[in-house]
């Protein structure tokens, strides 16, 4: 018997982006944030042959990093993404950041913050900033783009008193 297809299906037009300095007070960028893009994740793996066998006996360790890339609208308000992401790469400081696929603004939904030990939200580098491309032969949104190296995610739901729930 074959399986019923998925209605549960939807397009990121809601998502969400969210910014933080102490992982309480969040800023939204979501209204700026084009695409969050580089969230995967792979496990070390290793592989050693013996003489007794035609295939290799492997093994798997611990997760990598990731290195998250977000893209976002440039524009020149001082509460905007770029205004929000700049000084704190050009500070060297770390920033807590989270994104939800569906958006945040309702309860239950899925909210994935970075994570530094995989169980609960820490504050991670920005690890690249790149300023505004132009061109003259284009009408495109100018954007830009910054990356975080992200030791994990963990899932988090919203609408508890704190806006969160748990893991």
């Amino acid at each position: 018997m074959a399986a019923n297809p998925t209605t549960g299906a939807f397009a990121a037009v809601d998502a969400d982006i969210e910014l933080s300095t102490d992982g309480t007070t969040w800023t939204n960028i979501g209204g700026e944030a084009t695409s969050v893009e580089g969230a995967e994740q792979k496990r070390m793996t290793g592989t050693a042959y013996v003489f007794a066998a035609d295939v290799g006996i492997v093994s798997q360790g611990k997760r990598e990093p990731m290195e998250v890339t977000a893209n976002a609208l440039y524009t020149e308000g001082a509460g905007e993404a770029f205004e929000v992401v700049r000084p704190f790469f050009q500070a060297g400081t770390k920033i807590y950041f989270r994104y939800s696929p569906k958006g945040i603004g309702a309860s239950g939904r899925a909210v994935y913050p970075a994570s530094n030990d995989g169980s609960t939200a820490g504050a991670v580098p920005i690890s690249s900033f790149t300023y505004p491309d132009i061109t003259a032969d284009s009408a495109d949104p100018v954007v830009f783009t910054f990356k975080v190296m992200v030791p994990a995610f963990v899932r988090t739901t919203t609408g508890n008193s704190t806006g969160l729930g748990s893991t």
